[in-house]
């Protein structure tokens, strides 16, 4: 009976054991399955090779549209107005001049010297 009662307690003492592990393994399998999924929603959300290279591609089209505008308001501005119209203020002492290209009109102001001993008692010498 005495080794009967042994037998017994070891049998529970495995049991337990076994039970325990069983648990273990499962919350385990659980956490690796919920960071696979999370990895793979991570996943989607990084940027490919093809999603770089079209953004690079769109970026380098819009540089080049935007340099290539430029380059055609320089060409524009150095080959001269289609008007040019000026006015004078002389009580102001300034000149202005309106400058018509195809893509706008530009103001210039030309501000006049002022007259040989303005503002100096002139001297006799």
């Amino acid at each position: 009976m005495l080794a009967q009662n042994r037998q017994d307690d070891r049998d529970r003492v495995t049991a337990e054991q076994d039970r325990q592990r069983a648990q273990r393994n499962h919350e385990d399998t659980e956490f690796l399955t919920r960071e696979i999924a999370a990895l793979r929603l991570a996943m989607n959300d990084v940027a490919t090779r093809d999603f770089v290279r079209s953004e690079l591609r769109d970026m380098l089209s819009e540089i080049l549209a935007e340099e290539r505008l430029t380059r055609e308001e320089i060409a524009e501005f150095q080959e001269g107005p289609t008007t040019m119209q000026a006015t004078s203020r002389t009580s102001a002492r300034r000149t202005e001049y309106r400058l018509t290209f195809p893509r706008g009109t530009c103001h210039l102001l030309r501000r006049q010297a002022p007259p040989l001993g303005w503002g100096h008692a002139a001297t006799d010498s």
